[in-house]
């Protein structure tokens, strides 16, 4: 969506970069939480 043309005419630049930024934000806020069921996980394994 970051490099759509269609996306940025239907929706505006600004929009577009601003929606990208903050669901960039939110993956990367995702990735650098652990779940109790991740440490349950990796515990059974080691």
């Amino acid at each position: 969506m970051k490099n759509s043309a269609i996306a940025k005419s239907l929706f505006g630049e600004v929009f577009v970069d601003h929606f990208c930024k903050t669901r960039e934000w939110e993956c990367r806020e995702f990735a650098s939480k652990v779940t109790d069921w991740e440490r349950k996980r990796y515990f059974e394994i080691i």
